[in-house]
């Protein structure tokens, strides 16, 4: 986005909502999701800042099976569950991770004239 680094430095200076500021949070990160934390506390704190950074987010993919962000975005027409606030979120939410994540599994048409696998019946005889 052509933001010079001197402003990028200063603003990882800037507390942060829990005090610390956002380099020390930065630099204490130890999973995806804390910096997905990091991002949109600062996003959400700065004036305009969904506006104009909100989908800059350099974070592609979330939650343990990594779904592609524009993925979810694109297939959330459906979704069962409440979003909160936003779909980039749910994605590192247990629902969400898992029904983005096995959609792309899931999601094929399959015209099979028979099954082809055959449980067995714990009732049967």
């Amino acid at each position: 986005m052509h933001i010079p680094a001197f402003i990028m430095h200063t603003a990882l200076l800037i507390k942060s909502s829990d005090g610390r500021s956002y380099r020390e949070r930065r630099d204490n990160v130890r999973n995806e999701r804390g910096l997905r934390a990091i991002v949109d506390d600062l996003v959400d704190r700065l004036p305009l800042g969904q506006t104009l950074f909100g989908s800059h987010n350099p974070l592609h993919t979330g939650g343990p099976m990594q779904v592609g962000i524009v993925f979810a975005q694109a297939h959330a027409e459906g979704y069962p569950w409440p979003v909160d606030q936003t779909v980039r979120r749910e994605v590192f939410t247990c629902n969400g991770d898992i029904y983005f994540g096995i959609m792309p599994l899931l999601g094929y048409p399959a015209d099979y004239r028979e099954s082809l696998y055959r449980f067995a019946d714990d009732n049967a005889g």
